[in-house]
């Protein structure tokens, strides 16, 4: 047997306003400390952190701690707080059994301190090395890809892309609606895919679309508003456009072929070119006299490599280029 000593500090000092200066003010250590006297091979080590690893980031709001056993321990004391000095404690247990522990519904985006020590009858180790984790971010707000804002649809039927939120995303709510503030919208949040097709459009009538992403952290802020018209008229040849316009492609993104439409208010030579992004010029579309009115084209890319391209329509008095996205 040897001997356990128990120690904890105490701090002085004088109340100078006291009426001759001497009466005492002290304050005490909040945590008792020890030391063994003894052989030094029966004292406990301190417990040595297995996981998560030191630093780790982005971590589920349930995270399992480990430590390895420490020879002769009978409990062990696990502190887990929001600060390295441990003072804001959310798990403090003085006789814990096992050498692992899952912290439980832990705030997202927040970094977290845990320590643990060995102790038996007879003695309490060092504590451990202080170690910490950081717990996920609910998404950054997604950013959206297609339609590009103020479009002009020329289908009731529409491909909706955006990229994937990051850091990540189960899954994702997309919402559309008639008004800006969208007051009463149409909502889909079981979305887990980054490209939605919506149906049955109104003709004439302009829309506005968002998304959100969500993940164990929960919902993150919603991307910019976009907005977009649907004209099933405008694709009638017998209709003159009252300017010369060259729409969005139809599909984008798309795989292997895509349909452009371009508006002629006068008959005009037309060129319609695609290039690619270094400025090449990959495919000649339309090189010809055209009679006012509204065009199509099918651009065929199946010997294109996926890859940013883009689509200009010259006419001699008017100049437009839209980019467009190939992905295989």
């Amino acid at each position: 047997k040897y001997d356990v000593v128990y120690w904890k500090a105490r701090i002085y000092d004088y109340d100078w306003h006291s009426e001759d200066g001497s009466k005492r003010l002290f304050q005490e250590s909040s945590e008792i400390y020890s030391f063994s006297i003894g052989n030094p091979s029966e004292m406990l080590n301190p417990p040595v952190l297995k996981m998560p690893v030191n630093h780790s980031q982005a971590l589920p709001l349930e995270v399992r701690l480990e430590w390895e056993p420490v020879q002769n321990a009978q409990f062990y004391v696990l502190q887990i707080a929001k600060d390295a000095n441990f003072q804001n404690r959310i798990v403090d247990i003085p006789d814990f059994k096992n050498t692992n522990f899952t912290a439980q519904k832990l705030e997202a985006n927040t970094t977290y301190f845990w320590r643990v020590k060995a102790g038996n009858a007879t003695q309490n180790s060092n504590w451990s090395a202080v170690w910490d984790f950081k717990t996920m971010a609910a998404p950054e707000p997604v950013v959206l890809i297609y339609p590009e804002d103020n479009s002009l649809i020329t289908s009731d039927s529409i491909k909706f892309a955006w990229h994937a939120a990051f850091p990540f995303a189960d899954r994702y709510c997309f919402e559309y609606a008639t008004d800006a503030g969208f007051n009463n919208p149409e909502t889909d949040s079981s979305l887990v895919d980054t490209l939605h097709l919506l149906n049955g459009l109104t003709a004439g009538e302009t829309y506005y679309w968002r998304v959100k992403a969500f993940n164990p952290a929960g919902w993150g802020p919603y991307s910019d508003v976009r907005s977009f018209e649907i004209d099933l008229t405008s694709i009638e040849q017998t209709k003159i456009p009252k300017a010369f316009n060259l729409s969005q492609n139809y599909p984008n993104p798309f795989n292997p072929d895509t349909k452009i439409v371009y508006r002629l208010p006068k008959n005009s030579p037309v060129e319609l070119s695609v290039y690619n992004a270094l400025g090449q010029n990959v495919q000649v579309l339309v090189n010809e006299k055209k009679e006012a009115g509204t065009h199509n084209v099918i651009f065929k890319a199946s010997s294109l490599p996926s890859g940013v391209y883009f689509y200009k329509l010259r006419t001699g008095t008017f100049e437009q280029t839209r980019k467009m996205l190939l992905i295989r």
